[in-house]
């Protein structure tokens, strides 16, 4: 069985993760919850922490299955066109990483350094420091090609040469 990503319309992973799993389809939304403050009160919300994509896992991709949901546009592709594959140990990275069960720690890091994460669910994956936001670091993971807001006092980074 194996991990791919897709695209989903704005605002709707979760309506489309929720359509796979009445397929029969293991599907996964990388969510975290945050506090948003109205006028009249503060309320705890789930935030996609991958705005736009959802997870999905087949033995074999099934693009007639994949293309009925209708909260979906497209199957991630690698360059030479084929369904890029997820490796599982990044989804079960993701999985413990928004789960919470990091250890606290800050780095001396600065924006360009390739950083290989030292501990914890992320366990020796490889990415570059874009830029630092007050205690949080936008690091892209080369492999996913995506970009992740990591909070500095939540993970151990180590610069890599």
């Amino acid at each position: 069985m194996n991990w791919y990503a897709v695209r989903t319309k704005t605002k709707k992973e979760i309506l489309a993760k929720d359509y796979y799993s009445k397929l029969g389809v293991e599907a996964y939304v990388p969510t975290y919850t945050t506090k948003r403050v109205w006028s009249d009160r503060i309320k705890k919300i789930k935030i996609s922490a991958i705005p736009g994509y959802l997870f999905f896992k087949l033995k074999k991709i099934d693009f007639d299955l994949v293309n009925l949901n209708p909260y979906t546009t497209n199957v991630v592709r690698t360059s030479s066109g084929k369904p890029a594959v997820i490796p599982h140990n990044e989804i079960d990275c993701l999985k413990k990483y928004l789960s919470g069960s990091e250890e606290a720690k800050e780095s001396f890091l600065t924006v360009d350094d390739v950083v290989t994460i030292g501990s914890g669910p992320f366990c020796s994956e490889r990415g570059v420091i874009e830029k630092f936001i007050q205690n949080r670091a936008f690091v892209l993971l080369k492999s996913l090609n995506i970009k992740l807001i990591v909070s500095t006092s939540n993970l151990k980074l180590q610069k890599t040469a």
